[in-house]
């Protein structure tokens, strides 16, 4: 026995209402629900990749309301899409890229045989990495309720574009990869020498540990 019921789907050209099929299980099916909608299953994030793409990339870009307004003005989304709607696709999105971004200890793949055969590294990476306290905004006194922040930005040598990045430390917990991946987006090489401009601080001085096999460091206080 079959039902069909409407199944909305919001894509860049606007919602779409599809039948979708509820089947019935047959009776003899002890366990389990009576009854199941394949489209709801294949389709159960009910929008389209390319509008939830379109969506994170203004929202990475602008405010959330300036990305509303500049998606209501190139597409047929119309009331579809509001301020709060991009913020929880923003925060979909980020939650599934951080479970599917695992951690490790330890980035240096190969070995020296196999560094050997890379190509002539490019000039060094320089990445600035900084952090400082922050106050939560709903604790009652001064004295509790501080986190720390830290943010850096990487500046390749060659003529290519900086990227900047920022975790709060005790909250993090796949800071490294996220560096790492950071890194590998600018073209590093196991080869290549990264320096590494911090104050010293533990936080910042563990992040940048086993990073590359050539890295530097430079700080205030030591070489």
């Amino acid at each position: 026995m079959t039902q069909c019921t409407p199944t909305p789907y919001r894509t860049p050209f606007g919602k779409l209402r599809l039948n979708s099929p509820r089947l019935y299980r047959c009776p003899c099916h002890k366990t389990g629900p009576k009854s199941f909608s394949p489209l709801a299953e294949l389709l159960y994030e009910r929008t389209s990749p390319e509008l939830v793409y379109l969506e994170t990339k203004f929202a990475a870009l602008v405010s959330y309301g300036v990305s509303v307004e500049m998606l209501k003005e190139v597409l047929p989304i119309s009331q579809d899409v509001s301020p709060a709607a991009i913020r929880q696709r923003v925060q979909h999105v980020a939650e599934r890229l951080d479970r599917e971004l695992g951690e490790q200890a330890v980035f240096i793949n190969g070995c020296q045989q196999d560094w050997e055969k890379l190509p002539d590294p490019a000039p060094p990476l320089i990445v600035g990495i900084d952090g400082g306290y922050v106050h939560g905004c709903e604790q009652k006194s001064r004295q509790e309720g501080w986190f720390e922040v830290i943010l850096g930005k990487s500046i390749p040598v060659e003529d290519a574009s900086s990227k900047s990045f920022g975790f709060v430390s005790q909250y993090d917990a796949k800071s490294k990869r996220r560096l790492f991946e950071m890194l590998n987006s600018q073209g590093m090489q196991m080869n290549q020498e990264v320096t590494f401009l911090s104050d010293g601080g533990d936080t910042v001085r563990s992040l940048q540990l086993h990073m590359t096999h050539r890295p530097s460091t430079s700080s205030t206080g030591f070489t």
